[in-house]
C-alpha cells in the first residue's frame, strides 16, 4: 500500500567525479610510459645479443679457416691486429702476395691461403659489426700451439643495471657517449 502523499525518489544520478578521472588518466599514463621503457629495453638487448652473436660466428669462422691450414696456423709465430678496417701485420706475412689462384690450376702456399682467408675475413667482419678492433695472436712458445682470436665493436645499449650503470659513467669520464659501450669476445683456438 502506498501512503498518501510520498511519492518514492528517484535515485539521483551520479557520475566520475573530475578528480576521479584525472587520477585514472595518470595511472593509466604511468602504466604506459612502463610498458614503453620495457619495450625500448627489448629493442636494445635484441641489438646487443645480434652483435654479441655475429662476433661469436666471425670468430668461429676465422678458427675454422685456422683449422683447415693448420699447417701454416701451427707452424708461423703470427700475430696481427684489425684496427678500423686496416690489417696491421708487422710480420708481412699476411699480405696477399703472388699470383695466387684460389679457384684456378695455379695451387696456393699456406701462407698466401692464410692471407686470402684473412684477408676476406676482415671484409666480411667489417661488413657485420660496427668499427671492429681484432688482435689474433698464436704464439709458438705454448705447446701445443693455442691461438687467441679477440673481437671488440661498438654498440649502443641503455643501462639497465647498476653494472651497466657504472659503464655509462666511465665512458662519459672518458669522453665517450654514455650509451656506447665496447664489448669484446674471445675465442681460443687450436689449429
Amino acid at each position: 500500500m502506498a501512503r498518501h502523499g510520498h511519492r518514492p525518489q528517484p535515485l539521483a544520478a551520479r557520475g566520475f567525479s573530475m578528480v576521479e578521472v584525472l587520477v585514472t588518466l595518470i595511472v593509466i599514463a604511468v602504466g604506459m610510459l612502463g610498458v614503453a621503457k620495457l619495450q625500448a629495453l627489448a629493442i636494445s638487448s635484441t641489438g646487443v645479443a645480434k652483435l654479441r652473436s655475429l662476433a661469436a660466428l666471425e670468430a668461429s669462422s676465422l678458427a675454422g679457416a685456422m683449422r683447415a691450414n693448420r699447417d701454416y696456423w701451427s707452424a708461423t709465430p703470427d700475430s696481427f691486429t684489425v684496427s678500423a678496417a686496416v690489417l696491421t701485420d708487422p710480420t708481412g706475412q699476411l699480405t696477399p702476395a703472388g699470383n695466387c689462384n684460389t679457384g684456378g690450376t695455379l695451387p696456393c702456399s699456406n701462407q698466401q691461403m692464410a692471407a686470402f682467408d684473412v684477408n676476406n675475413w676482415i671484409t666480411d667482419l667489417n661488413n657485420v659489426l660496427p668499427n671492429p678492433q681484432v688482435t689474433v695472436a698464436c704464439p709458438l712458445a705454448a705447446n701445443p700451439i693455442i691461438c687467441s682470436i679477440q673481437i671488440s665493436w661498438t654498440e649502443n645499449a641503455v643501462a639497465i643495471n647498476t653494472q651497466q650503470s657504472a659503464a655509462a659513467a666511465a665512458n662519459l669520464a672518458a669522453g665517450t657517449p654514455a650509451g656506447v659501450q665496447t664489448p669484446t669476445y674471445t675465442l681460443y683456438v687450436q689449429p
